[in-house]
């Protein structure tokens, strides 16, 4: 998903309706009373990783990289959990702004998240909530200032040569995906969901495509990352608009290496036909497991 059209123009900062505001409150709840739970049922010092994801996009309107930092736990073999916490720097180009371009870095919000898993039958499904907290510099465009809240269930299967999978989830974000950096932060209900898959190249070479598509409703938030142009919003211009301007669709492509087996590297194109918009991404992955 990319940057939509008139994501550069600044309006007059609104705050979002109640009901959205409430729907963080309850998830955060319920993620702090299941922490301790979980953690008692079955703790296994073993069950620690620490990832370093690096990442960026490119499009137009300039470019996001994004340094991602986290811990993850195994509380069982069902249950998992993690923290992180990711660096941006943003480029705008010179067409987006009105100076020949500008650079912009910062903490992004830190992330809380909770999976469960499950095998069924010839089938892998997974379940993901992901609070962050608004630790993101808004006037820069890495937060919205809200508590956004990302769940997302997902059912997968192996085939001879590759895998299929869908996606469907509900959050009250537009959130990043391993594919996609995105060049602006958002606010307001969206339905979103992806269906694709990969073929196996070669023992550590796979290619993969996929399908998406947002759905937005109510009033929806939009804070630019890389437009250098916002007045008085400063760096990342923001404004309010309506659930049509929020609905994407479009497809990717990528190519997957692992380098080894804590190393995976990916490189992709996504196109945005709602934003009629092009990008290219990358994504390097470093896992150590104590």
């Amino acid at each position: 998903m990319g940057t939509p059209r008139n994501l550069h123009r600044t309006e007059k900062r609104y705050g979002v309706s109640i009901s959205v505001q409430r729907i963080p409150l309850i998830f955060i709840l319920l993620t702090g009373l299941a922490f301790p739970v979980l953690v008692n049922a079955a703790p296994d010092p073993d069950a620690w990783t620490f990832s370093e994801t690096f990442q960026g996009s490119h499009e137009n309107s300039g470019s996001v990289l994004k340094l991602d930092s986290s811990i993850g736990y195994r509380f069982s073999e069902r249950f998992t959990g993690g923290v992180g916490a990711p660096l941006y720097l943003t480029h705008s180009s010179s067409a987006s702004t009105t100076t020949n371009g500008s650079f912009a870095a910062g903490l992004g919000n830190v992330y809380l998240t909770l999976g469960y898993f499950r095998d069924l039958s010839e089938l892998q499904y997974s379940s993901t909530i992901t609070v962050t907290a608004p630790t993101g510099d808004e006037s820069k465009g890495f937060s919205t200032g809200r508590v956004t809240v990302d769940w997302n269930n997902r059912l997968a299967a192996d085939l001879p040569h590759g895998s299929a999978f869908v996606s469907l989830g509900f959050a009250n974000t537009v959130s990043d995906t391993a594919f996609f950096v995105r060049p602006f932060s958002s606010l307001g209900f969206v339905t979103h969901m992806e269906g694709g898959g990969t073929l196996r190249l070669a023992p550590a070479v796979s290619a993969g495509g996929s399908a998406y598509g947002v759905i937005a409703s109510g009033e929806q938030t939009i804070v630019n990352k890389v437009n250098r142009s916002g007045g008085s919003s400063g760096a990342g211009g923001r404004r309010v608009t309506n659930a049509s301007e929020a609905n994407d669709h479009g497809f990717s492509g990528w190519l997957d290496f692992l380098a080894g087996p804590s190393v995976d590297l990916e490189v992709g194109y996504s196109r945005s036909i709602a934003y009629e918009l092009n990008s290219v991404f990358f994504l390097l992955r470093y896992t150590y497991r104590p």
